[in-house]
């Protein structure tokens, strides 16, 4: 039929093929050897477009389609984000090289299983692959000063507050010692005056 169309006998084979071609790949797509998702990712990254698209069509197999989808959905869109993480990696000091590619691709395979989702979690990665340690962190003998100075401001602060204290008191005690005096004299005169009425008193009696 394919032939008296004007198909050429290649051409027929290729179209009669075509199913049996598709089938087989997805009995590798479902393999032990895909079984990680960077090693489906390759695969499907390699199979004709034509293949995939008939597959997701017309094939029942779940295995199979959940693993085109998340390479369609999921593993190509972060493969486009790469370069971010070839940034990231050159922004902690790695120079682009053979092994700076490799280490990109690592990172690649593990965000495939959900890791490396926020930019620490893939700092901590990416020096951990590279071998590049975090910057030192400051000596707790460089943050004793500032706490030796709050002591002392603190402690200057409690003298401050003593000396006042003890102003007020002094001052308050020479206040009572200037009032004493003159409260004595009052009534040391009330007591005169008393007597000297009581005197006058008497003699008035008298007479």
């Amino acid at each position: 039929m394919l032939s008296k169309a004007g198909f050429r006998a290649a051409e027929t084979e290729t179209v009669l093929s075509f199913e049996e071609k598709a089938l087989a790949s997805q009995k590798e797509l479902v393999g032990k050897k895909m079984q990680a998702p960077v090693d489906a990712y390759r695969f499907l990254e390699k199979l004709a477009l034509e293949q995939t698209a008939y597959l997701l069509a017309e094939s029942s197999n779940s295995g199979a389609l959940s693993k085109i989808r998340a390479y369609l959905h999921k593993w190509r869109p972060t493969r486009n984000g790469l370069p971010q993480v070839a940034n990231e990696l050159e922004a902690l000091g790695m120079a682009r090289g053979a092994k700076f590619d490799q280490i990109v691709e690592q990172v690649f395979a593990m965000q495939l299983t959900g890791r490396g989702k926020t930019p620490e979690e893939r700092e901590k990665i990416l020096r951990k692959l590279s071998g590049i340690k975090e910057p030192p962190k400051k000596k707790e003998k460089e943050k004793k000063p500032a706490k030796g100075g709050a002591k002392m401001h603190a402690a200057a602060a409690a003298a401050s507050d003593h000396k006042h204290a003890v102003a007020r008191a002094g001052a308050k005690h020479s206040a009572k010692a200037k009032a004493a005096p003159s409260r004595t004299a009052s009534r040391a005169a009330a007591a005169k005056a008393h007597a000297s009425h009581s005197g006058g008193s008497k003699k008035k009696y008298h007479r």
